[in-house]
């Protein structure tokens, strides 16, 4: 496009304004571009704003579910150790009294039977990183087995007397609407 004349200086004041414009619009894009931001300011986005404020709501969110599902997945992990321990613990007591049976000879069977008590209790009295009981259901400040001793536990008028642990299930908000027990 070629401008051949211009005839009255409101046409030429015009077009000069509008190179100026063109030009400064150039310039403002180049800096976009070299910098990768498109504004430096809420107001720079015009319109968008609404969609920049959102989006850093839905990321903040998004992380804070991030967090929370890596916490549960850090317990989950520890519990599978703990619970495959106590199984091993299950094991040694089976073999135990399997072996005490076989050669008729309980001698030190309740000894035993005492450190492997102790071991479970010790798992299932654990605490996490944070200082709660693991298993404590609600009670996370209460260790949830309450006897120390298989005499203690004897006396005992009922089994679940020995637990002093909450019916309350820990869950993890993992999503929008998304909860895992």
């Amino acid at each position: 496009m070629t401008i051949d004349r211009i005839s009255t200086s409101a046409q030429t004041a015009y077009f000069l304004a509008q190179i100026t414009h063109a030009g400064n619009a150039l310039d403002k894009t180049q800096e976009q571009i070299a910098s990768t931001k498109k504004a430096t300011t809420y107001a720079g986005f015009g319109d968008q704003t609404q969609v920049l404020t959102a989006t850093l709501s839905v990321n903040a969110r998004n992380d804070a579910y991030t967090t929370a599902t890596k916490f549960a997945v850090t317990q989950t992990d520890l519990q599978d150790t703990q619970l495959t321990s106590l199984s091993s613990l299950v094991s040694t007591l089976k073999k135990a009294i399997s072996d005490s049976v076989a050669n008729n000879d309980a001698t030190g069977l309740m000894t035993q039977v005492q450190s492997i008590f102790t071991q479970a209790t010790a798992i299932l009295n654990s605490k996490d990183a944070n200082g709660d009981y693991i298993y404590g259901g609600g009670k996370t400040d209460v260790a949830p087995v309450s006897v120390s001793s298989l005499s203690a536990l004897q006396a005992l008028p009922s089994t679940a007397a020995a637990f002093a642990n909450g019916d309350l299930k820990k869950s993890v908000q993992v999503a929008d609407g998304v909860n895992v027990s």
